[in-house]
This record gives structure tokens, C-alpha cells and sequence, in this order.
């Protein structure tokens, strides 16, 4: 008698066991994770992290208008800076930009002082909007100004990377 089947091989008996193991992983996960359960860890987290952050209310992203307490968050800190380091809008009254001195051009590079530490904090600045004929493109840096734990250091590039004078918004988040 001829036999019709072969043995499998090693490989694939591996690839059958993980085959299993992954979709009876995903019906047990399926069976653990319930809308609401997920929905209860999710509050927890944002009640944990954010505190004066209230969006346990919305049901969507387009419904968070009961979020009234969204614009109250102090862990999170933004300026509008104008070219030549001018604060244009800041979320911390007395938010500050100062020219960085020693670098040329004086106002490519600014110190903005939130008037409280942001030692510990995380910050991200982008291009703002070009004015006459500018091209939005360019690059820039951020780092903790050297002797001063309430300010950020940024500086703005054109897209050929030489120092240039321009506008830029930052967010700091404690």
C-alpha cells in the first residue's frame, strides 16, 4: 500500500502550532476586552494623567464639547512667537521671548521664559507662518536655555539651513 500523505515537516508543524495559539489568543482577548471595560481603563488613565482634563462625557471626538475643563490643563504650555522674538499669544500670562545673545542674527535664536520650570518638561516648536514672500520651510531647534529652568531655547534656520529670522510656535508639556 502506497501511502498518500507525507509526515510534515518540522517547519511546518511550528507554523501550525503558532497558527492556533494566535487565533485562540484573539478569541480569548476578544472575550476579555468588553466595550466597557476598556472604556472604564480609558477613564482611569485620563483621570491619572490629566486631572483637570474632564472628557469622561464624550462619546466621540466630535461630541468633546462637554470638555469645559480642557483649556484649565496647567501641565501644558504654548507660544506664538513672532520673528525678532515677539510673544504673539501665549497660554501662561507673563510668557516672555527674548533674543538670545551672541548668535547671528541676535533674533534667529530666542529664549521664551514661561515663568516656571520647565526643566522636567518636553517641548516641540514648528515653523510658523511665513510673511512676504518667505517660504514656510526651514528648520529648527530647541533646548533648555543654559541658566534659566523657566525658558526654552529655539533656534530658526531657512531651508538652506543658514540662520533667518522667523516665526515659530512652541508647546511644553510638564
Amino acid at each position: 500500500m502506497k501511502r498518500i500523505f507525507r509526515r510534515p515537516s518540522p517547519a511546518m508543524v511550528v507554523a501550525l502550532v503558532a497558527l492556533i495559539a494566535a487565533l485562540g489568543g484573539t478569541a480569548v482577548g476578544a472575550t476579555v476586552l468588553s466595550k466597557k471595560k476598556v472604556k472604564k481603563i480609558s477613564n482611569n488613565q485620563i483621570t491619572k494623567r490629566a486631572p483637570g482634563l474632564s472628557v469622561a462625557s464624550a462619546g466621540t471626538a466630535n461630541s468633546a464639547k462637554n470638555a469645559t475643563t480642557a483649556d484649565k490643563a496647567s501641565n501644558v504650555l504654548s507660544a506664538s512667537v513672532g520673528g525678532g522674538c515677539t510673544v504673539n499669544q501665549a497660554t501662561q500670562p507673563g510668557t516672555t521671548a527674548t533674543e538670545a545673545s551672541g548668535t547671528p542674527p541676535a533674533d534667529s535664536a530666542c529664549n521664551v521664559d514661561f515663568s516656571r520650570d520647565v526643566t522636567s518638561c518636553t517641548y516641540v516648536a514648528t515653523i510658523g507662518e511665513a510673511g512676504g514672500g518667505e517660504s514656510s520651510r526651514g528648520f529648527i531647534t530647541t533646548a533648555q536655555t543654559v541658566g534659566n529652568p523657566e525658558a526654552v531655547f529655539v533656534r530658526t534656520t531657512n531651508i538652506a539651513d543658514a540662520f533667518a529670522v522667523r516665526a515659530f510656535h512652541l508647546q511644553v508639556v510638564c
